[in-house]
């Protein structure tokens, strides 16, 4: 998508008035998820070091880099 643009894609006529996707999204959502993954894998040793080893964490971490990626994208109505 980087490199031939959106126009290849289908179905994106449908969330285009709220998400806009071009290269400042995908750089963002890109960074967004290397912090994501960054922060799991060093919560995997930090979490039970320190007894706060809990299985919400994952799923908290996920459904908020799921939500900035989204807060990257969103375009004004």
């Amino acid at each position: 998508m980087w490199l031939h643009g959106i126009d290849s894609l289908d179905g994106v006529s449908s969330v285009t008035p709220w998400l806009l996707i071009d290269k400042f999204s995908l750089f963002f959502d890109l960074l967004l998820c290397l912090g994501g993954a960054l922060a799991a894998l060093l919560a995997g040793g930090y979490l039970p070091e320190h007894n706060l080893d809990r299985g919400e964490f994952y799923s908290l971490l996920l459904f908020s880099t799921f939500g900035a990626m989204m807060l990257a994208a969103a375009g004004i109505c």
